[in-house]
């Protein structure tokens, strides 16, 4: 049976999402004490047994609502069945007669763009990741902590011009909760110039700068300034860039009308 979930599927819910990601107890507190509340959950049910769930974040393109998918997972007791393939058809018609013009999604593998592809998922976007050194001797800079409200103001000047898809308020607090979760600082400058950055769990001395905002000549000094201001230690950081056609694969999606995306535009969620 398909249905929508209720705040009593949350502990069954906890557990299928221990079975199936390496999620550690902390980032599932957040999710499921504040990410779920800005979502819509399905779950497919087996015997009163929830086997197979996904979620949708509200996302707009411009004046196009659209739909994240995010948490599509099996138990894998009951994997082979194509039971998330069914859950996910099942959640694009609700969306699709209330209007929505398309879905994206982000593989968790790179093996799983393939699958994707053959249920419908045929368009990509691409990333492209920029690696450059951080100054010795930062350019002192104003800096203050950017809060959900602030954010989201300066993000809409990007989404006007197409840089990036538009999140709510709302979900621009909890993308601060979750860049707290790994220890990454957001902070903006002066003019409308901020960033938002992760430390490189893979590699000691690197960044990543999952979101920034530009301004001015000196933008790209001004972004490096500043995170060598945050991230005294750091040596280098990394810059995620739209790119039409090349660099990384890096997320998927379907339209349900003739609706086309841009594709230079940045979709950044920020949460791997």
């Amino acid at each position: 049976m398909f249905r929508p979930s209720s705040p009593d599927d949350t502990p069954a819910l906890r557990e299928l999402w221990k079975k199936c990601f390496d999620a550690d107890p902390a980032f599932l507190d957040l999710y499921f004490g504040k990410g779920t509340e800005l979502c819509r959950t399905f779950v497919l049910e087996e015997q009163s047994a929830i086997v197979s769930a996904l979620s949708v974040f509200d996302i707009n393109d411009g004046d196009s609502k659209g739909g994240y998918v995010y948490g599509v997972c099996t138990h894998p007791a009951h994997r082979g069945r194509r039971y998330a393939v069914s859950l996910l058809k099942y959640v694009e018609d609700i969306y699709f007669r209330k209007g929505y013009k398309f879905f994206i999604l982000r593989p968790a593998s790179p093996t799983l763009f393939s699958y994707y592809r053959n249920i419908g998922y045929d368009r990509t976007l691409y990333v492209d990741r920029i690696t450059e050194k951080l100054p010795l001797i930062p350019t002192e800079l104003p800096l203050k902590p950017l809060s959900g409200e602030r954010l989201y103001i300066l993000r809409k000047r990007m989404c006007r011009q197409s840089q990036l898809f538009e999140w709510s308020e709302d979900m621009c607090r909890y993308i601060l909760s979750y860049i707290d979760y790994c220890d990454g600082l957001a902070y903006e400058t002066y003019d409308g110039a901020y960033l938002i950055c992760i430390p490189d769990t893979a590699t000691t001395g690197n960044i990543i700068c999952e979101e920034w905002g530009q301004s001015g000549d000196r933008r790209m000094d001004l972004i490096k300034s500043a995170a060598k201001t945050l991230f005294t230690d750091a040596q280098n950081i990394i810059f995620k860039r739209s790119s039409a056609g090349y660099g990384e694969e890096y997320a998927l999606y379907t339209t349900f009308t003739n609706h086309n995306l841009s594709p230079t535009i940045l979709f950044n969620f920020t949460m791997e």
